[in-house]
Order: C-alpha cells, then sequence, then structure tokens
C-alpha cells in the first residue's frame, strides 16, 4: 500500500497540495492481487490529483478482522477538489463519461475515461464497493470496500527485505517518455529514477522524434493513443532514424485490444497500466 500512495507523493506535492497517508497501524499481512490494488490506487489517486487545485489529497486504509483469516479492507481517497454533483455521481464510473461540472478544464476533454468503470466492475467482481460522497466545491471521497479479505499473523516487518534484481542490462541508463498527459510522465519519471535511470520526458510523438536526433537512448516508453502521431507512428518513425534500429521501444497503455487497435510489429514489448519497475526491468535484463 505504502508503494503505491508512494508513487504519487512527488507529482501530488508539485502542485502544491498536501498529500498524507494514513495507514492502520499493526496492519496484518493481506493476501491481495498486486495488480488489481496498483489498478485501485492509480485510478482513485490519479483523479483525486487531476480535479485538485489546492487543499489537500489524503488516503486511508483500514483492516476489520471478521473472522480468524479474514476480514474487511476500507480505502477512502478524499480531495478538496471541484466535487461532483449529485447527477454525475450516478455515473462517473461509466466508461468516457465527461462530467458537466468539469468544463473549462483539460479533463473535461478527455472525459473520465476507463479507469474509474474498470474498478468499479473489478471490485464489484470481487464483492466489494466503491461509493462516492462528493459536495460541489469542497471535494470528493471515494471509498472502496473489500469483503473476504485473508490475513495472516505476520507484519510487514517480519518478512525479509527485497533483493535487488540481477542481470539488468546497465547500458540503459537514458530513457525517453512519451505522453501526452502530463500526470502520466511525472508518474513513470518518478518509477524509473527509484530505478537508477535518467528520464527524459516528451509531449508528443514529434517532439520524442527531435529529442532523439539530438541524443541517444538506451530506451524508449510510449503511450499508444496520443494525437497526431501515436504511439505506434512513433515506433516505426524510430526505427527509421539512424542507429535507432535496435533501440528497445515499449508500449504503455490500459488498452487490452492493443493488438487490435494498432500495429504493435514495431515495439519490443508492451507495458500494462499501471506500470511496475518489475514490467520495466524484465527487459532491461540481459
Amino acid at each position: 500500500c505504502k508503494e503505491n500512495c508512494g508513487v504519487f507523493a512527488h507529482s501530488i506535492e508539485e502542485k502544491g497540495i498536501q498529500y498524507q497517508v494514513d495507514i492502520q497501524q499493526s496492519m496484518p499481512m493481506l493476501s491481495l492481487d498486486p495488480a488489481r490494488m496498483r489498478q485501485i490506487f492509480y485510478a482513485l489517486l490519479g483523479n483525486a490529483q487531476q480535479y485538485t487545485q489546492k487543499g489537500t489529497v489524503s488516503v486511508s486504509i483500514r483492516f476489520q478482522k471478521a473472522a480468524d483469516s479474514e476480514g474487511i479492507l476500507t480505502i477512502k481517497v478524499s480531495d478538496t477538489g471541484m466535487g461532483i454533483s449529485p447527477d454525475d455521481q450516478k455515473k462517473i464510473v461509466q466508461p468516457f463519461v465527461k462530467l458537466s461540472q468539469m468544463r473549462g478544464t483539460r479533463a473535461d476533454n478527455l472525459g473520465t475515461g476507463l479507469s474509474l468503470s474498470i474498478i468499479h466492475r473489478m471490485i464489484e467482481k470481487r464483492g466489494g464497493t466503491l461509493e462516492v460522497e462528493s459536495e460541489l466545491n469542497k471535494g470528493s471521497t471515494f471509498i472502496v470496500t473489500l469483503p473476504g479479505i485473508q490475513f495472516s499473523k505476520q507484519t510487514p516487518q517480519d518478512l525479509p527485505r527485497g533483493i535487488a534484481p540481477k542481470n539488468i542490462n546497465h547500458r540503459i541508463r537514458s530513457v525517453l517518455l512519451v505522453d501526452d498527459i502530463p500526470m502520466n510522465l511525472k508518474i513513470l519519471s518518478v518509477i524509473v529514477k527509484k530505478m537508477g535511470l535518467e528520464p527524459t520526458m516528451a509531449f508528443s510523438g514529434k517532439e520524442a522524434l527531435r529529442l532523439m536526433r539530438q541524443r541517444p537512448f538506451g530506451l524508449v516508453l510510449t503511450d499508444l493513443w496520443m494525437p497526431e502521431m501515436d504511439g505506434a507512428e512513433l515506433a516505426k518513425a524510430i526505427r527509421d532514424l539512424p542507429g535507432y534500429q535496435d533501440v528497445q521501444i515499449l508500449a504503455v497503455t490500459a488498452d487490452v485490444e492493443n493488438r487490435e487497435n494498432f500495429d504493435m510489429t514495431a515495439f519490443d514489448g508492451i507495458l500494462t497500466k499501471p506500470i511496475t519497475q518489475e514490467q520495466i526491468l524484465q527487459y532491461m535484463r540481459n
């Protein structure tokens, strides 16, 4: 939980917003699906950051034992953003719904995307709930409740620390990140910096090509859905640049049907959002 929350700390605080994380003390070790939990945190924290211009974004995590080996996990993500009208609260988890109270912002052009609708269905299939409490001009709180979570008596402090991955290709240091959404670039930048890599950000395919003509990069991570030049078109253009025929190019996407929507032949691999260090590392090993 701390790792998932921590990825957003820099980008939230960079906006001048206070960031608070409150995790229940003596939290037992929970049996959770890491990929699913990352999706929940990334969707809710990304939403809170996107629609909050001042004040606070906070996370609260609680676990209540309901039996000898299982209990109920409750996650609350609150913000002091613009809030959501009662009518919009009813449809916020529907795919590609634009919220009427968000006019005049970049988010209005993008809509709510798939993230909230995806995690809503995922949580319901798990027997849980996703609820929203909100008031216009005061903020919102999203509440995830997951029942039947298995736990053990071990605590995180009882477990051995992780071992750094071996066989990393250390020639890959300079990484080009390409996405037209600044928040996505900031999150990716935090992840690769923690890996000891040196990220450079580009906000379009054209800017990425310009940067690559100026200096060498060992790895390119690019979003697929971008205006003017999408990620697949960019990957093909990179392959045509002198000296870049063998560079590793990875697609970054939440689109599970990417192979039907794009020609993926120029890519070396696909990273499915939310991105983790482990996903990137598998392509850096010899």
